[in-house]
C-alpha cells in the first residue's frame, strides 16, 4: 500500500471540498444544500461528437457524477458519538459553518473541533476515491498525496 502524506491530503480535501466542489455543483446547477439531491451513478455521454456542445454535455454529466460521488462520500462517513464525521463534514463544508460555530454546536473546545475535522476530511478523501472507483467516473479526483 502507498504511504500517504496525511497533512497534504487534508490540505487537499479541504481546498476541494471549499473552493473545487463549487464548479462541479455549478455546471450541474447545484447548491451545496442540494447536494444529496442528486443521483446519476450510471450517466453515459457518448464523447465521441468533437463538438462544443458534445464537450460541454460531457463536462455536466461528469460533473452530476462528481457531486453523487461527494454525496456519497459524506453519507458513508463515520457517524458515531465519538466520530461524527458525517455531520461535521456537512456542517464544515456544506453547511459553511466556521470552527468555532461547530464547536459550540458539538460541545468541543476548538482543538477538539480541529482534530476532529483533520480525521474526517481523511476518511472523506479514502471515502471519496473508493465512491468515484465504484462508479466508473474518470478521470478520477485523487485527493490523496503520496510519499
Amino acid at each position: 500500500m502507498k504511504n500517504i502524506n496525511v497533512r497534504q491530503t487534508r490540505c487537499n480535501t479541504r481546498d476541494f471540498l471549499k473552493n473545487k466542489l463549487d464548479h462541479y455543483l455549478n455546471y450541474c446547477n447545484r447548491k451545496r444544500e442540494s447536494i444529496y439531491s442528486l443521483d446519476v451513478k450510471n450517466t453515459k455521454v457518448d464523447a465521441s461528437l468533437n463538438t462544443d456542445l458534445a464537450n460541454q454535455y460531457v463536462e455536466i454529466f461528469y460533473s452530476q457524477k462528481i457531486v453523487s460521488c461527494v454525496a456519497d462520500a459524506l453519507n458513508n462517513c463515520t457517524q458515531t458519538t465519538g466520530k461524527p464525521y458525517k455531520k461535521f463534514l456537512t456542517d464544515r463544508y456544506l453547511h459553511l459553518l466556521n470552527m468555532e460555530d461547530i464547536a459550540i454546536k458539538y460541545s468541543f473546545s476548538r482543538s477538539t473541533a480541529t482534530r476532529m475535522d483533520n480525521k474526517a476530511l481523511l476518511e472523506f478523501a479514502d471515502k471519496f476515491l473508493f465512491s468515484q472507483l465504484m462508479n466508473q467516473v474518470s478521470p478520477v479526483i485523487d485527493l490523496h498525496v503520496y510519499q
